[in-house]
């Protein structure tokens, strides 16, 4: 997978699509269906969200404290699922 076009992400209601609309600095994605708007928030917070658990990977992992294995598994699911390396 390719690096993901870093944030932010922002989003807006379209009035005449009824959709929402994720902007990212090029380019952009339509969001409809049920449960748009939650969906459209999700995917805004996404690169946000990827830094966040990459630092709580690393700082649990390597700082010496007592890692919890399950709290790590999880993260590294959620890693892997954004980088496109699960099906």
């Amino acid at each position: 997978m390719r690096k993901h076009t870093p944030g932010p992400w922002e989003i807006e209601y379209d009035d005449l699509t009824e959709e929402w609309i994720v902007f990212w600095e090029t380019g952009s994605a339509e969001v409809g269906g049920a449960n748009a708007a939650n969906n459209a928030n999700l995917i805004a917070a996404a690169p946000e969200m990827y830094e966040a658990l990459g630092r709580a990977y690393a700082s649990t992992k390597y700082s010496g404290w007592l890692a919890d294995s399950q709290l790590l598994g999880c993260i590294e699911k959620a890693i892997a699922k954004a980088k496109g390396q699960t099906q």
